[in-house]
């Protein structure tokens, strides 16, 4: 498979995010504050059971208030989202070894924009600072 960023990959529920601003938890590597919440295990009847149905769900966050031109702001998220695409596929793959298929929040809090380096190792600093755990098995269901 290339390296794509494919719909089910974006956080699109309002629930979902309002419950990760709320509850997420934070992990900061400047200019990137990245929160991040564990989903609930798929119910059985849902269909969906295996973390690979469940892929770890991303949006991203660049403010208004500190960039009023909408160039800056797309710009800047652009570039979050192509160093999450390239990261995030050697880091989650699959979701194996994080907790069971994480939402997460990649907001850019720099007031400065930075270059696609500099955002990517941020990037890649905060993922790699994630708690590392198992994904519950089917048993515990």
């Amino acid at each position: 498979m290339g390296h794509t960023f494919p719909k089910t990959h974006r956080l699109g529920s309002r629930s979902q995010k309002e419950r990760l601003l709320k509850e997420g938890k934070k992990v900061f590597s400047h200019p990137v504050l990245l929160r991040w919440l564990p989903r609930a295990v798929p119910d059985i009847n849902a269909g969906s059971t295996v973390a690979g149905d469940c892929p770890a769900q991303v949006m991203f966050l660049v403010a208004k208030k500190k960039f009023p031109r909408a160039v800056d702001r797309n710009s800047i998220r652009r570039k979050l989202r192509e160093a999450w695409r390239q990261h995030a596929q050697d880091c989650l793959p699959g979701t194996s070894d994080v907790v069971y298929p994480p939402v997460f929040l990649v907001h850019y809090v720099a007031a400065v924009t930075l270059s696609y380096a500099d955002i990517r190792e941020a990037l890649c600093d905060a993922l790699g600072r994630l708690p590392r755990q198992e994904v519950p098995t089917s048993s515990a269901l």
